[in-house]
């Protein structure tokens, strides 16, 4: 689940959200999928579905190279959210991987007899390898071969107000910014933090 972030800015006027706190829930970066030019957000926990209602599987936009992981900016200048999306590899999520575990560690406990613990050891070590080397692989398909397509959709200047100075949400965490030649700040929390 992505990590949620409350942004207030000092001349929010109305409190908003939860209770009377003022400010607004973000996600500090999202999964996405790229379908034209428009960027369609992935929501947690229903990215498989969503995914598939686009004609994709995880995989198939991987290769294609329409799998992204976007990343919240901050405008310095103006404070504007910014989208910055990057190609990635997206991964089938966590269940092709226990299945494929305990598979090997079946395998290895009932026809290689082995004993338990040392094939749930090596299912998991196997399971690891195998994770790391498709992301690595992975990472690396997504960085040579669509790199053009990267260059195209990359945001480095703000749509509102031509700024290049952004910050992720995630480097703003527990601080209060000035934006604007310091007449204006933004605070941003961690979900569930009090202040």
């Amino acid at each position: 689940m992505p990590a949620a972030y409350r942004l207030v800015f000092s001349d929010d006027a109305a409190p908003v959200g939860d209770g009377n706190r003022a400010g607004r829930m973000v996600p500090g970066e999202y999964q996405a999928l790229l379908v034209g030019t428009q960027i369609v957000p992935l929501p947690h926990p229903d990215e498989d579905r969503t995914i598939r209602q686009h004609g994709e599987s995880f995989l198939s936009a991987s290769l294609k190279g329409k799998y992204l992981r976007v990343t919240q900016r901050v405008c310095m200048q103006c404070g504007a959210l910014i989208d910055a999306p990057q190609i990635s590899f997206g991964a089938p999520g966590c269940l092709p991987a226990l299945i494929a575990g305990v598979a090997t560690g079946l395998y290895l406990a009932l026809k290689a007899q082995w004993e338990i613990l040392e094939a749930v050891e090596a299912a998991f070590g196997a399971v690891c390898g195998a994770l790391l080397l498709s992301s690595g692989l992975g990472f690396a398909y997504s960085k040579l071969v669509w790199r053009a397509r990267q260059q195209s959709i990359s945001r480095d200047a703000c749509p509102s107000c031509g700024s290049k100075i952004q910050r992720s949400i995630n480097s703003l965490v527990g601080q209060t910014v000035p934006l604007n030649e310091q007449t204006r700040t933004v605070t941003v929390e961690r979900r569930g933090a009090r202040s």
